[in-house]
């Protein structure tokens, strides 16, 4: 083998070792973008349903924000005059207030089943049990968890 057959050889060797790592690093790369993005996805979304599960009353909820996107965009689309905007503004709200009263009673309702449940359960229990499930059941059914009686 001559001189120049070695380096050729090294230089194939060291290409082919160069390509290897580019893909190595490239495969660590998507691999860490994708953990960073699934993450940060998960958690903003957790955040967003501890946010609407505390207080269920309070949160707008996409649809009341869906509905004043489509408010908006048709008053724009349909080049409205001020007594056709307030006219539809008037049927928004309508339905904006039907969807805060039903949305209202069936959480009330949830609320209801779930305080049933919770008292059905304990009864079932021997009484020795029922001080450690309600401490687990605060713990663990927070969501579902009895609450007041009254919305915030």
């Amino acid at each position: 083998m001559t001189p120049a057959d070695s380096s050729i050889s090294e230089s194939e060797h060291s290409r082919s070792n160069v390509r290897w790592k580019a893909w190595l690093l490239l495969l660590v790369v998507f691999v860490l973008g994708a953990a960073c993005g699934i993450g940060t996805g998960g958690l903003l979304l957790k955040r967003k349903l501890e946010a609407a599960m505390s207080n269920p009353y309070a949160a707008q909820g996409p649809i009341m924000k869906r509905m004043e996107r489509v408010e908006s965009r048709l008053a724009r689309e349909l080049d409205l005059n001020a007594e056709e905007r307030a006219a539809l503004g008037k049927e928004f709200g309508w339905a904006a207030e039907q969807f805060k009263t039903r949305r209202t009673e069936f959480l009330d309702d949830l609320q209801e089943f779930s305080n049933m449940t919770y008292s059905r359960i304990e009864e079932a229990l021997p009484p020795e049990k029922r001080t450690e499930f309600r401490e687990k059941a605060g713990r663990e059914l927070v969501p579902w968890s009895p609450r007041p009686d009254t919305p915030d």
